[in-house]
């Protein structure tokens, strides 16, 4: 009884500190600049990046690749019935938390440039070893008490939650920022699992600021007139080869040589895989720049926020937002995000989403799984030792589309003693570096060309088989459209199997 009167408490509560929040929001947004402005600004960052990883590739031959690849999934899902807008959100931040947010935000955006030249790193916006985002569980311990502050708040304004991530990030001028993006997932990019919804159809964000934000601090964009949409690299090929011709030709040479590298049954021209994201992000936008900007009969101004520590724009991340161009960079902007996602329920005969990826594309798994393992070696902690058995699982990742569970009750106890070693490792300043490049080195070619290694090294050969079984009995279950013909199937192809060898076995004896 007791228990049910606390939940009743937190619940009332929790619906005016929302309404409180919310009340207002709509005094304190501003209007943005209009979204092809914020496409252009980015394209003319990215695109110099883009050519420089092709420069070597043909055109032609890249699109003639394409034109010939089969089969294809494309995936173009706008969410119409999403009228949710973006709002103001006053999360649970005390004073002495933000101050030890802010001081780890400038140590942990210190020691990311020392790993990522240990680990010859140079890319725009995520990396595996960046530590800002999905590696943020692993470098800041203030992440886990926020999320633990309000995580009832987040349950109540997204009832849909599973999990969130968390992120800490810094943005000193327009070149930091990350530019116009919306969401992505592996579940996705696979089309015929995007086509049977095995993704994370909600994804929604706690977008915190740090510090206070304005127009002279790069403030965060949102698109609202923008219809939350997911569409995947099939879909883009598709559209592309068909309006080639109505593009100017050196974009759409750019875009196919892109596409091309991009492809993982393609790469052509051969570019590196830690380029992967700022290629589909070149992709993304010179498409919505194509269909959204070059014959443009309306304007589409995005909106930012004013905000003042502890403030959060709560928004769907399928939805367009960020502009790189937006105000000046006067002031920094310091950022936490909590990242929440609705549960994906893996199809028959997986029990984990992270089982699934790694059976379907188990090189980018296995890269972002082994990855992980580095970063704790940088605090002198082997975590990886201590949650073996699932620690691709249990680390998560954005572009995989499922939130890890380092944050939850289950890892507490280990999590806890490993965050001790990190406030350590920032308070003191010791830093293993030499540990990180070590295990930095030894996957480094997992890291460059996860496609090209040889698996055997990191999955072991009794889970290949496990995750090969279970593939089989997935696409059967595709096939025949239900788990229950896939096991008639089984069942009989197995039947028959042993009739037929001992059928031979007993001929074999009368001979």
């Amino acid at each position: 009884m007791e228990s049910v009167l606390i939940k009743i408490i937190v619940l009332y509560t929790s619906y005016h500190v929302v309404k409180a929040s919310w009340h207002g929001a709509e005094a304190s947004a501003q209007e943005a600049r209009d979204m092809c402005d914020a496409i252009n600004d980015n394209l003319a960052r990215l695109e110099p990046k883009v050519q420089g990883y092709t420069s070597h590739g043909d055109p032609a031959v890249a699109r003639r690749k394409l034109a010939g690849l089969k089969p294809i999934f494309p995936i173009n899902k706008p969410f119409y019935g999403d009228k949710i807008p973006s709002r103001i959100v006053n999360m649970n931040l005390p004073d002495e938390l933000l101050e030890q947010v802010l001081t780890d935000a400038v140590t942990v955006k210190a020691l990311e440039k020392e790993v990522l030249k240990a680990a010859d790193m140079n890319v725009i916006g995520y990396n595996p070893f960046s530590l800002e985002f999905d590696n943020a569980v692993l470098a800041h311990p203030s992440c886990a008490k926020f999320i633990d502050l309000n995580r009832d708040l987040v349950q109540f304004i997204f009832p849909e939650n599973d999990g969130c991530s968390c992120n800490v990030f810094t943005t000193t001028s327009h070149n930091t920022t990350y530019g116009f993006h919306h969401a992505s997932q592996i579940g996705i990019e696979v089309g015929f699992l995007g086509n049977r919804d095995i993704f994370t159809k909600k994804q929604m964000s706690f977008h915190m600021a740090l510090t206070p934000t304005n127009i002279s601090a790069n403030p965060f964009t949102v698109f609202e007139n923008h219809v939350p949409t997911v569409f995947n690299r099939d879909h883009i090929i598709q559209w592309a080869l068909k309006n080639y011709e109505s593009m100017p030709k050196y974009r759409a040479d750019l875009l196919m040589l892109a596409l091309s590298a991009w492809n993982f049954r393609i790469r052509y021209p051969h570019t590196a895989y830690r380029n992967e994201r700022t290629i589909m992000d070149y992709t993304d936008n010179v498409y919505l720049w194509a269909t959204e900007c070059m014959n443009k009969k309306i304007s589409n101004n995005g909106t930012f926020w004013n905000l003042e520590p502890g403030q959060a724009i709560h928004f769907n991340n399928w939805r367009m937002h960020s502009d790189n161009g937006l105000g000046t960079d006067e002031y920094k902007r310091v950022t936490m995000d909590l990242r929440c996602y609705s549960e994906i329920k893996p199809p028959f005969p997986y029990s984990k989403y992270f089982d699934l990826i790694q059976s379907i594309v188990p090189s980018l798994a296995i890269n972002f799984a082994e990855t992980a393992k580095c970063i704790p070696k940088i605090f002198n902690f082997d975590l990886h030792e201590q949650i073996s058995l699932d620690f691709g699982f249990a680390v998560g990742n954005v572009a995989l589309g499922f939130t890890g569970k380092l944050y939850e009750p289950e890892y507490r106890d280990i999590m806890n003693q490993y965050w001790s070693a990190v406030r350590h490792a920032h308070d003191t300043k010791t830093y293993n570096i030499t540990a990180f490049t070590v295990c930095a080195n030894k996957i480094k070619n997992l890291v460059e060309d996860p496609i090209s290694v040889d698996l055997s090294l990191f999955i072991p050969s009794s889970v290949r088989m496990k995750n090969n079984f279970r593939l089989f009995v997935f696409l059967l279950t595709v096939f025949f459209s239900s788990p229950f013909r896939a096991l008639c199937f089984c069942g009989s192809f197995f039947g028959i199997t042993m009739i037929i060898l001992m059928t031979l076995k007993g001929k074999t004896k009368t001979a």
